[in-house]
């Protein structure tokens, strides 16, 4: 069966009938976490695992948005309490530097992640704070400057 062009996401922490039925029916093409769907480490490791399952794929799209800072997923299982502002910050005071840390951060965050299953971040790598940004993107963007971008 050809896969769906359609990333969803579920309700809870386990996966229902109605879920697995929709994977082994549909073959949507991906799967986004929530905070809704997180409990504990070996709980994530195991609804991945059981989607992967459900999917017969093991290579199978899981996806998260895992910034870091005030947009946490996983805020109960790892810390990385680092905003993309501070690496805009220092790239202004120090560019080889602040490119190094952000690829050993990157490159960190990604290996915890590929350990719990998931296989795509969504976080946000161009975003330049501006004058009219909401306030919700607040630490979330790199700078206001777009060459630091």
């Amino acid at each position: 069966m050809k896969k769906k062009a359609i990333i969803i996401s579920i309700k809870g922490t386990k996966l229902t009938n109605k879920e697995k039925s929709l994977f082994l029916n549909e073959n949507p093409w991906g799967l986004i976490l929530f905070r809704r769907n997180i409990e504990s480490l070996t709980q994530i490791k195991n609804l991945i695992k059981e989607v992967k399952k459900f999917t017969k794929d093991s290579n199978f799209p899981i996806l998260i948005d895992e910034e870091g800072s005030t947009v946490s997923r996983l805020k109960d299982i790892m810390n990385h309490d680092v905003s993309a502002n501070y690496f805009g910050n220092l790239y202004c005071d120090n560019k080889i530097l602040s490119i190094k840390l952000y690829k050993v951060y990157l490159n960190s965050l990604c290996k915890k992640l590929k350990n719990i299953g998931i296989n795509i971040n969504t976080i946000p790598v161009l975003d330049v704070l501006r004058d009219n940004t909401s306030q919700v993107i607040g630490k979330r963007g790199f700078s206001k400057k777009k060459k630091n971008i």
